[in-house]
């Protein structure tokens, strides 16, 4: 593994704690105030984490599958001489409804 392997790691991780960190004081203010997810006000996670699933969390999703084809294609037609797309592609993500949201 390289030192760059070891920083991307790292910055996932980083950001996975962050979300839980989140995630918890989130919850414990909500505790301390009474409110029921899904009833009294909506949480909703990102990229359809483990933690937002563990907390019943909606979530938003990035299309990652998709962003890596796209990125591959992108790289091959560069790579093959072939001019540079005029504009972007919108990939959309997906949203996963969960108890933490009133559907």
């Amino acid at each position: 593994m390289t030192h760059r392997d070891d920083v991307a790691r790292l910055e996932v991780e980083f950001a996975e704690a962050m979300q839980r960190m989140y995630s918890v004081g989130n919850g414990l203010a909500r505790l301390r105030a009474g409110l029921e997810p899904g009833v009294d006000l909506g949480i909703v996670g990102f990229d359809g984490s483990e933690t937002a699933s563990m907390h019943h969390l909606t979530s938003v999703a990035q299309p990652f599958d998709a962003i890596a084809e796209e990125s591959l294609r992108l790289v091959s037609s560069a790579l093959v001489g072939d001019p540079a797309p005029d504009e972007g592609r919108l990939l959309l993500p997906t949203l996963t409804t969960s108890r933490s949201t009133r559907a």
